[in-house]
């Protein structure tokens, strides 16, 4: 038989993607962004209700809001450096973790980090997002998964040992606000929780090898799931696998630490915490706390509920408690008046340069399309 010639051939048509097709891929990247829309929704609504709880009970007045154009220039450039110090430190720390187990983090890599961290601590329930958040802000940057693993829930635990040894402190001291038990319980569940992650970082640090061979054999129990046989599942499960051993590995290497690593360690938690919560005690002073002595230790305690408080970013409970926590040293509507700038150039600020320097880098569509 004749071929016809290349050049005379009728090219196949090609054929087009179904509607049906191109509708549920649609569906999906959409899907995502109406979980974000949601979250932010309903951090803004609890916000709101936070805020009119704490409005209403402290009797602020929408003229007594001038007291924050009197406040003096030095006061608020304090206030600046602290809340800009807040965004430094958190870099910090990302830095000391990765010098810790012997990485090298780039700077704007830990900025990416940082931003990204925020943004979904603050917004997502419970701090669900932060952590891989910051996984993928890593991994843009060129930093492997395991290494990025490791740094980012080591910062995680690490700071949250810091913050809850600093608020039992208080409380075992005497010092701080007498709280309706109410507004204990979370502390009692944050501890639990710290309970259960110091458990897991000794057992990974003590007992690798133990805790390897669980990994293995959890990844090999899902592979051979029914519902896990498609190729890109198996491939998510020996990924997932893979790189929990290797950071398994990188833990180790925070049991070899010497103490000038875990003093870099501390200091850069301690740095962080005191232009933290440095913020506020400059802003409750300016408006008119009457006692250093007794602020300090109740802006810690606040400072550790706002992490535990079972709303994203302590969202509405971290308003609404502005009074509790600090009515005792301040008129209960300068008390309302501080917390609210103080979350305002802290938390509300984080939220929205990620809002806005997220999308610009990819880090918004990164994160939010890795279910």
């Amino acid at each position: 038989h004749e071929q016809t010639p290349a050049h005379e051939q009728t090219p196949a048509p090609e054929v087009a993607a179904a509607p049906e097709a191109e509708t549920s891929k649609g569906a999906l990247r959409k899907r995502p962004y109406l979980r974000l829309a949601i979250w932010g929704a309903g951090f803004a609504l609890l916000t709101a209700l936070g805020v009119g709880w704490a409005v209403r009970s402290s009797g602020l007045q929408l003229e007594q809001v001038s007291q924050l154009t009197a406040l003096p220039g030095l006061t608020l450039a304090l206030v600046g450096v602290l809340a800009l110090g807040v965004l430094l430190t958190e870099m910090l720390r990302f830095r000391v973790l990765g010098w810790a187990i012997g990485e090298r983090i780039s700077w704007l890599a830990c900025w990416d980090a940082t931003v990204a961290n925020s943004f979904f601590a603050w917004l997502t329930p419970g701090s669900a997002m932060a952590e891989p958040a910051t996984l993928v802000a890593l991994k843009n940057r060129g930093v492997p998964w395991e290494v990025g693993l490791i740094v980012s829930f080591g910062k995680s635990f690490t700071s949250y040992a810091v913050i809850s040894l600093a608020v039992v402190g208080c409380f075992v001291s005497g010092l701080g606000p007498t709280l309706h038990p109410v507004i204990m319980l979370p502390f009692v569940s944050g501890g639990a929780v710290l309970l259960v992650l110091t458990g897991g970082v000794v057992v990974g640090a003590l007992w690798p090898e133990r805790l390897v061979a669980w990994i293995e054999a959890r990844r090999v129990g899902l592979a051979g799931r029914r519902l896990l046989q498609s190729p890109r599942a198996q491939s998510l499960v020996n990924g997932v696998g893979e790189t929990l051993s290797k950071a398994v590995a990188k833990a180790v290497e925070l049991r070899r630490l010497s103490l000038a690593g875990w003093t870099a360690i501390l200091g850069a938690h301690l740095i962080y915490y005191a232009c933290f919560i440095g913020t506020f005690v400059v802003l409750a002073h300016a408006l008119g706390a009457t006692s250093l002595l007794e602020l300090a230790p109740a802006a810690v305690i606040y400072q550790g509920f706002t992490y535990v408080a079972p709303t994203p970013g302590g969202a509405g409970l971290s308003e609404g408690t502005a009074v509790a926590f600090f009515g005792h040293v301040m008129a209960p509507e300068a008390a309302v008046l501080a917390v609210l700038l103080y979350r305002a150039v802290t938390f509300y600020l984080h939220i929205a340069i990620g809002l806005v320097y997220l999308p610009i880098v990819g880090g918004m569509r990164a994160v939010i399309e890795r279910e």
